[in-house]
């Protein structure tokens, strides 16, 4: 929203202007998949070659290891879309798919997983896309994302799953291999920003 601010974290959660929640939302039935939030994309790639992966602060053979314990056997099938959000930018993060939020797994910094940084990972089943999942990375000391969304919301893209506290970063994994995305062109590229609800992929 265009408006003053009393304090800095009254500007960083911030929501979406009416204006501009209209405009996202004109776009709704033209795209496959849409950006979850406002970022720099710091890296595309896949889990068989994830050497641009390395900011959850552990060896990349280990967080495939780590995922694969927590339910994601198929992890090397996995495309991912690396998403930096900096202190400025808008920290609601969006659902990117039309789909049925299916499981939630949150991972604190005292667990083995991930270094020392926060992980929430939310699966969303899309009849067509299969599973799309969204790694919440809350960085050093962020230890929160407050959820507006749980296990068995049916979600709609553009449509708000919940907030960060403070700096961080998303992942998203999906399945290039399923039917529906065979042949599609990435429609963001690596070490650009972009805006919440821009395409990903189009219909």
């Amino acid at each position: 929203e265009n408006k003053e601010y009393k304090t800095f974290m009254d500007f960083f959660t911030r929501k979406l202007s009416l204006e501009k929640w209209f405009e996202i939302n004109q776009n709704d039935g033209k795209y496959l998949m849409a950006l979850p939030c406002e970022c720099n994309v710091e890296s595309i790639g896949f889990f068989n070659n994830p050497k641009n992966i390395l900011r959850l602060k552990k060896p990349v053979k280990n967080v495939i290891e780590d995922l694969k314990i927590l339910g994601l056997y198929n992890i090397e099938e996995l495309a991912y879309i690396n998403l930096k959000l900096l202190k400025v930018y808008y920290h609601r993060i969006h659902s990117p798919i039309n789909g049925k939020i299916t499981n939630i797994i949150e991972i604190t910094n005292d667990d083995i997983f991930f270094g020392k940084n926060n992980l929430w990972i939310v699966t969303i089943n899309n009849s067509f896309l299969g599973d799309v999942y969204l790694l919440l990375v809350g960085e050093l000391s962020i230890q929160d994302f407050y959820f507006k969304k749980g296990i068995g919301s049916n979600v709609k893209m553009f449509e708000e799953i919940g907030n960060f506290n403070w700096g961080s970063q998303v992942i998203i994994l999906y399945n290039k291999k399923c039917k529906l995305l065979k042949n599609k062109n990435l429609y963001i590229e690596s070490k650009k920003k972009y805006f919440i609800g821009e395409p990903i992929f189009l219909i």
